[in-house]
């Protein structure tokens, strides 16, 4: 059965390539294009969402600062969702907090079997 994934970046070309991978897969995915964005998505009620692939740079609101905000609980039905960080830019500061946060990560470039490889508990 697949899964509910909500996709955050703000390019919207990986967006569109990562549902396009997801959706051919079995899973029904929500994209939004920034933190605040996801935010929103978090805290409709209709939002289960089983995972969040997200990106750390972009506008608004980062990927870090979202990651903050979501573990932290603005949302408690969302609190221990799991997180999937996709970006070149893991520096090993950035590595140390996503550990904490106990949030998975993927250096890009990222193949179609290492997305779907995350979502696996």
């Amino acid at each position: 059965m697949g899964k509910k994934i909500l996709v955050v970046d703000d390019e919207i070309e990986i967006c569109e390539l990562y549902k396009e991978i997801l959706q051919e897969n079995g899973h029904q995915v929500t994209i939004a294009a920034d933190g605040i964005e996801c935010g929103v998505n978090l805290l409709d009620n209709d939002s289960d969402f089983d995972a969040i692939i997200m990106d750390l740079n972009m506008p608004n609101q980062n990927g870090l600062k979202t990651i903050r905000y979501i573990k932290h609980g603005i949302s408690k039905k969302n609190k221990e969702i799991k997180i999937i960080v996709v970006s070149a830019l893991i520096t090993e500061e950035i590595r140390v907090e996503l550990e904490k946060y106990n949030v998975s990560y993927i250096d890009k470039p990222i193949s179609e079997d290492k997305l779907l490889k995350s979502l696996e508990d």
